[in-house]
């Protein structure tokens, strides 16, 4: 069954695009405004270590136009997917606000990490998905298990785990490392982890 479900999901792929990873460009820009209004002389408007890091990957720095959809279902339909899958529970599914096709649906897991969906307000359609957790440095079962079940929802998936593995030389300095791999269908698979923070991202877009 878990199979069948994969195979219906990606076998309605088409292009589209969203608000929410504009929105979260926006909110990088007027952050940096804000500081910038305080003192005119603020070096962040040239300082890339002002920024959150999160904000300096591939991912964020492409811009809200250019993005396209990735799975023509809406939030409600993937969450249903992901429920059937085993990949959330209901429990995680509480507050998310699935319905809202207008704004992310944020879903909370046990283990203080999130998965992001970002809807194309036009049609509701998942446009980029987002997972953030806690420890990059050493990647959790619980973790590794969330990352894999979304990366199943789509064809070519197999070289995931090679991207989850960080080349790290030294765990105590201030770099990000970013690995993706790009599928044949134009589907990034984005792996990034921030060694100061050890905090990690997966992203999964189109450009």
């Amino acid at each position: 069954m878990k199979k069948l479900n994969y195979i219906l999901v990606v076998s309605l792929l088409a292009s589209c695009s969203s608000e929410s990873h504009q929105n979260a460009i926006n909110e990088r820009q007027n952050s940096i405004q804000k500081s910038d209004e305080k003192n005119i002389n603020n070096e962040c408007m040239n300082n890339t270590d002002c920024m959150p890091t999160k904000f300096l990957t591939p991912y964020y720095s492409i811009s809200y136009d250019n993005l396209k959809v990735v799975l023509p279902l809406t939030m409600v339909q993937f969450s249903e997917n992901l429920l059937q899958n085993n990949i959330v529970t209901s429990k995680n599914m509480e507050n998310s606000h699935v319905n809202d096709r207008d704004n992310p649906a944020f879903i909370d897991f046990e283990n203080n990490s999130m998965l992001t969906l970002n809807p194309d307000p036009k049609n509701g359609y998942i446009k980029s998905i987002d997972y953030e957790y806690g420890n990059c440095l050493s990647l959790s079962a619980a973790d590794k298990r969330i990352i894999l079940g979304l990366s199943k929802f789509f064809f070519e998936h197999e070289n995931v785990e090679k991207i989850l593995k960080f080349n790290i030389k030294q765990k105590n300095n201030n770099e990000m490392v970013i690995n993706t791999d790009q599928l044949k269908n134009g589907i990034i698979f984005e792996s990034v982890c921030d060694v100061a923070s050890g905090k990690g991202q997966f992203n999964i877009y189109r450009k």
